[in-house]
C-alpha cells in the first residue's frame, strides 16, 4: 500500500555523543559536543535538516544541513559550541535536543526530544 503509516515515518531522537548515561559534563568538553541525526527512513538528497538546542539557562542554538548524496544513509553530525551548554548554567540543569527534517513537498517531521542532564 502506498499509504505510508507514521510508524514508517518516525524519527529517532538526536543523539548527544559526549553525554554518559543522559549527563553531559560540561567542565569535560574540550570543544564542541557533537549532537547525531541517525539515518532516518527515505532520507534523500535535499532534505532540509534543522537540530535544535535549548538550555533551562536560556541558551538556544539552531543549526542547519542540506543532505547531500554521500550523506544520506549516514549520521548526520552537527557541532554544538561549549558555551551553548555552559553559559549561565545553573544546577539542576538540563538541554532538550531535537532536529526536524524537510523533505520535498513534505510537510516538516519532527524528532522525539533527547532531555541531557548539564553537570559541572
Amino acid at each position: 500500500s502506498w499509504i505510508m503509516t507514521a510508524h514508517d515515518q518516525a524519527l529517532a531522537a538526536p543523539r548527544l555523543r559526549e553525554a554518559e548515561n543522559g549527563k553531559l559534563y560540561v567542565g569535560k568538553l574540550t570543544g564542541a559536543a557533537h549532537g547525531e541525526v541517525l539515518p532516518y527512513p527515505n532520507a534523500s538528497v535535499g532534505d532540509h535538516i534543522t537540530f535544535h538546542v535549548v538550555t533551562t539557562s536560556g541558551n538556544t542554538r539552531e543549526d542547519h544541513q542540506i543532505l547531500t548524496e554521500p550523506e544520506v544513509g549516514k549520521p548526520i553530525i552537527f557541532l554544538i559550541p561549549k558555551d551553548v551548554f555552559e553559559k549561565n548554567l545553573t544546577p539542576e540543569a538540563t538541554a532538550e535536543l531535537r532536529y526536524s527534517v524537510t523533505s520535498r513537498d513534505q510537510p516538516p517531521k519532527a524528532s522525539p526530544l533527547l532531555t541531557i542532564k548539564l553537570e559541572r
